[in-house]
């Protein structure tokens, strides 16, 4: 499972270079590469992809864990994660703005990583992050910035879950192959 996930790894990379190269090449490039010039814009796309990538890891795995582990079922596995998104909501609605308009953008967003495990934390640092990658763009690039911004949120999804889909299995298996019973 680990190798599969590493040549599928290697072969991704390869086509992401060969998009670059002829995104750059291209006289009417569907990604404009100027973007990347600027250290705003790129650096909240990293840290979005790290940032979505736990998210939505944290939440496949402890869907797993609740009902695999303490056997939830599947209503009450999405119950339990309901608190969250509310939090979030709210506290977006009620407080982002404020806040950020308060501290500034940068502070909201580290605070809001320090936060990341409570909803309190995600309520903060994406709108903080989303203001600094959109402040970074030209007017002009401004809809191709979101664009990139919203995918990047998808791909970091992606990518986290992948991830740690191939680590836990991989421990799994170590697991089981030690002798631990599986549940």
């Amino acid at each position: 499972l680990v190798e599969s996930g590493i040549v599928l790894a290697v072969a991704a990379l390869a086509l992401f270079m060969a998009f670059t190269l002829r995104q750059a090449r291209a006289a009417r490039p569907l990604l404009r590469l100027r973007l990347f010039g600027s250290r705003l814009l790129s650096g909240a796309n990293a840290v979005q992809i790290l940032m979505i990538a736990t998210m939505y890891g944290f939440q496949f795995l402890g869907a797993l864990y609740l009902q695999r582990v303490l056997g939830f079922g599947e209503l009450l596995t999405g119950t339990a994660f309901l608190p969250a998104p509310i939090v979030i909501g709210v506290l977006m609605l009620g407080l982002s703005a404020r806040t950020i308009g308060r501290f500034g953008a940068y502070r909201v967003l580290l605070a809001g990583l320090a936060l990341l495990s409570l909803s309190v934390g995600f309520a903060a640092a994406m709108p903080a992050l989303t203001g600094l990658a959109m402040s970074g763009a030209r007017e002009e690039d401004a809809g191709l910035a979101s664009g990139l911004f919203n995918t990047t949120q998808v791909v970091g999804g992606s990518l986290g879950l992948a991830v740690l889909s191939v680590l836990a299995a991989s421990r799994t298996e170590g697991l089981v192959a030690g002798g631990a019973e599986v549940v």
